[in-house]
């Protein structure tokens, strides 16, 4: 079973569930033999379901650059009425969501009735950590836990006032996709910010000055580079390898005061 308390083994297998959605089913489910899986495709958008006796995980794919309907989705920013809650979201988002909604509602009424499930998890990477936040939210369930990675903006002010899942929320330091839609349009960000700085540090309870230096000191390194770090920085691959990279040297400063307070005993 998975904790539900906010853990970095947890933050490691979410984000590795995101990247992995990017796979053909066939290839996602030979991952994760150890659970049911369903996979939902409306051809623009895409949920991979999968359950066990104690977790049910909703795993959203991300924008895919060769689909114009995934583009069309992240571009389409004109904001709507968010229907499960108060305030509006992304239009192009409820959208992609509406898609598979009814899917996901037969799909969830299936497991519940055959399974006690403890635990419901949605996560996803760029378009699948705004439809996951999204979904969670028409759930409509304080027990729900979210974890996302790059995810943009999904709603306004009000939204957030009455958005109740349990959401963390990781930024790659220069991340582009999660600076948009812009906060002067009216979008704004819901979940406990997760940050890594540009030297892969996980931090948080920082301020915004902190982050504008290092995406101003991020850019010039890029640009001395002649690299683009904005859209680097949005990579699956190096979220889920900067969830591992934080795992394991907070498993080894574990290891380090365990071994420090034998000493002093």
């Amino acid at each position: 079973m998975i904790s539900r308390k906010f853990s970095l083994a947890n933050g490691e297998l979410f984000s590795r569930l995101s990247r992995d959605a990017y796979l053909k089913p066939s290839e996602f489910c030979n991952l994760y033999d150890n659970y049911d899986i369903k996979f939902i495709s409306t051809g623009t958008t895409q949920c991979y379901v999968l359950w066990n006796a104690d977790d049910l995980i909703y795993v959203f794919r991300g924008t895919e650059p060769t689909k114009f309907e995934d583009i069309a989705a992240d571009i389409k920013f004109f904001k709507t009425e968010a229907d499960c809650c108060d305030g509006e979201v992304h239009s192009g988002f409820k959208g992609a969501l509406d898609l598979v909604w009814d899917d996901l509602l037969q799909q969830h009424d299936y497991v519940d009735k055959n399974h006690e499930i403890k635990n419901i998890y949605f996560t996803g990477h760029s378009l699948g950590a705004a439809l996951a936040t999204l979904a969670a939210a028409r759930f409509n369930n304080e027990d729900s836990i979210v974890y996302t990675f790059g995810s943009p903006r999904v709603g306004n002010r009000k939204f957030r006032k009455s958005y109740k899942p349990t959401t963390y929320r990781f930024r790659n330091h220069n991340d582009i996709v999660t600076r948009h839609p812009l906060e002067i349009v009216g979008f704004t960000h819901v979940g406990d910010l997760k940050y890594f700085n540009g030297e892969g540090e996980l931090k948080e309870g920082f301020s915004r000055i902190y982050m504008f230096y290092h995406w101003v000191v991020g850019m010039l390194h890029g640009f001395l580079k002649f690299e683009i770090s904005s859209f680097k920085d949005h990579s699956s691959l190096k979220y889920n390898y900067l969830c591992n990279c934080a795992m394991f040297w907070a498993k080894k400063e574990k290891a380090r005061e365990e071994r420090k307070g034998n000493l002093i005993k």
